[in-house]
């Protein structure tokens, strides 16, 4: 794995480090066959494709660019490509899968299933809960664009169809142009629903923001290579009108597996890219924890440029499907007890609606319509104000709405913890569920925080000492930090991790913090690597000074050496001029 510098901070991306030019990896043998070509500056690529009879020729980002071909090439398109580029790599097809967890549906004003939407309002049937959102009547959405990146959409659905941005919509992929989904395919058209469907319309139920647009983006189950990913995520990206300002990501990497798995090269290089153009990127953080799976492990959860949602259940326990990790910001209503999600959906090739959509695809879109909402509010918000906003919204329930509440802070599953700068938190949950009507109010008189400010910290390499009796051996190294930098926002942990005996026998590595915050990047993983470069993303640290001794923790009960080399503590903050 590679890591690569993006907005002042380290991040991982996968191995697969683009190969010079004159060494192109083929690695599928005949077929189709996709290259991520860097040309040269100057290069005429339409020409090129033309010449040599590509059957696609796309612009992806930066001086990269994506040429395809159904058969082999050639060797003479095969020479001019490296005589012409700076880098070429065959690109290869992606394994990623939605994050929905169905549920048993349960037994139905102006929108018939408006009684179901516990979620927005905290009221289904004769019942209440607290874990709602809080959802506003009077902001809507108005102006904003979310991209549902996913696996196509019915936008001819009749609570979709005013709110679809046809001009902002794409397929990826080798299964045709169409923004559709393939028959039997719903969960785009249910994560669509949650942000945008029409209220007051005799249909259904109601998005968050129903008044915003959403753009169609199909990608999941299209045969997208990592070149696709990225054209995915970055279609359209920015603030300006006709824009796509917010990207709802309810899928990733398979959950359980053994791996860690990071982002292309390609694919940050947008993320970089779009969320300097104000992008939004909110992401689910993953169904994996029966699996004892980790969102440490997942790359797009780690990335500096997306903001990761959990899940919490009507019977106000975390949802048991949640993975945890320190790189989780909020959590949103979502399936797992009584209750799941009322939304859009398909039966039978025919619009329908359900009210058993969950996991953390439910949690996901909930956030981005809370966003939406948002920006309809302040549209000078970029990631980080709406990250502030996010938490004071949700850290004023933990606070007092919740603070005697047995659900919450009194509820071990949570394992709600309060950091140095009094901000609770936990691994499921982040920092709680946003109060959406609280959160406008915030964001209405918000001004845009300061630049960011970053540091980077080399730490001793950690030799983790082999178990002792059996038992798993706790070794930690210290390290002072003087940055200047008033308030911490994300932290990370870059190093490169050596275990004769795999990863999965490390049963926890932790960063504390001068205030004693402990952050565990994971605990009791079943990750197989007997090597890992990566980069931990943790924002439990939030709102803390980083000055003082950090250390880093790990217990190691393998019966070979464990060692953390290479090590750099990277801190992102602000100093506050307001």
């Amino acid at each position: 794995m590679r890591v690569a510098l993006l907005l002042g901070c380290v991040f991982l991306c996968v191995a697969a480090a683009a190969v010079r030019a004159a060494e192109i990896e083929e690695t599928g043998g005949s077929g189709h066959h996709a290259y991520l070509v860097n040309f040269v500056a100057g290069e005429d690529v339409h020409a090129f494709a033309k010449a040599h009879k590509a059957t696609r020729v796309e612009h992806v980002v930066g001086g990269q660019w994506l040429v395809e071909w159904d058969e082999h090439p050639g060797e003479e398109a095969h020479s001019q490509m490296r005589a012409a580029s700076h880098s070429v790599r065959r690109l290869r097809e992606l394994e990623r899968t939605p994050r929905g967890v169905p549920m048993t549906a349960h037994p139905g004003t102006a929108d018939p299933e408006s009684d179901r939407m516990w979620h927005m309002n905290g009221k289904f049937l004769r019942d209440e809960t607290p874990v709602h959102l809080a959802v506003p009547l009077d902001v809507r959405g108005a102006g904003i664009t979310v991209g549902i990146v996913d696996d196509g959409t019915n936008f001819a659905h009749p609570d979709l169809i005013r709110s679809y941005a046809r001009t902002n919509s794409r397929a990826v992929g080798r299964t045709g142009d169409s923004p559709l989904p393939h028959a039997g395919s719903t969960h785009g058209t249910a994560t669509a629903g949650i942000v945008a469907a029409a209220r007051d319309n005799g249909v259904c139920g109601s998005g968050i923001a129903p008044d915003a647009k959403y753009a169609a983006i199909r990608m999941l189950g299209t045969g997208a290579h990592e070149a696709d990913e990225a054209l995915a995520l970055g279609h359209m990206c920015g603030r300006g009108d006709g824009d796509t300002s917010i990207y709802s990501n309810s899928w990733g990497p398979p959950d359980g597996t053994t791996r860690f798995e990071g982002v292309s090269p390609v694919v940050a290089d947008m993320l970089e890219h779009c969320d300097s153009r104000g992008a939004i990127y909110v992401w689910a953080a993953g169904n994996g924890a029966t699996k004892l799976d980790t969102c440490s492990a997942d790359g797009f959860v780690q990335s500096p440029h997306t903001i990761a949602v959990g899940g919490a259940t009507y019977a106000g326990t975390p949802a048991w499907y949640t993975e945890p990790c320190p790189a989780v910001f909020v959590a949103a209503p979502s399936s797992g007890a009584v209750a799941g999600i009322t939304t859009t959906s398909t039966r039978n090739g025919m619009p329908s609606c359900r009210n058993d959509f969950g996991g953390t695809s439910a949690a996901a879109p909930a956030i981005a319509g809370v966003v939406a909402l948002l920006l309809e509010a302040n549209p000078h918000l970029r990631r980080r104000d709406v990250m502030h906003v996010l938490l004071q919204s949700a850290q004023t329930r933990m606070h007092h709405e919740w603070a005697h509440d047995e659900h919450f802070l009194t509820n071990a599953a949570y394992a709600f913890e309060k950091n140095g700068a009094g901000w609770y938190y936990s691994d499921v949950m982040g920092f709680g569920l946003p109060n959406a009507t609280l959160a406008v109010q915030i964001a209405e008189s918000w001004h845009p925080l300061p630049a960011g400010v970053s540091h980077v910290y080399s730490a001793p390499d950690l030799r983790a000492q082999k178990r002792s009796g059996g038992v798993c051996k706790h070794t930690e190294i210290s390290f002072a930090v003087t940055a200047d930098i008033a308030a911490l926002e994300d932290v990370y942990l870059r190093t490169k991790i050596s275990a004769g005996s795999g990863i999965k026998l490390i049963d926890y590595i932790y960063l504390e913090s001068p205030a004693g915050t402990k952050s565990y990047f994971f605990r009791n993983n079943k990750k197989h690597e007997t090597s890992l470069e990566w980069t931990f993303k943790s924002v439990q640290f939030w709102g803390e000074s980083p000055v003082g001794t950090w250390k880093l923790a790990l217990c190691n009960r393998a019966a070979y050496m464990a060692t953390l080399r290479e090590t750099s503590l990277i801190l992102h903050g602000y100093n506050p001029s307001r």
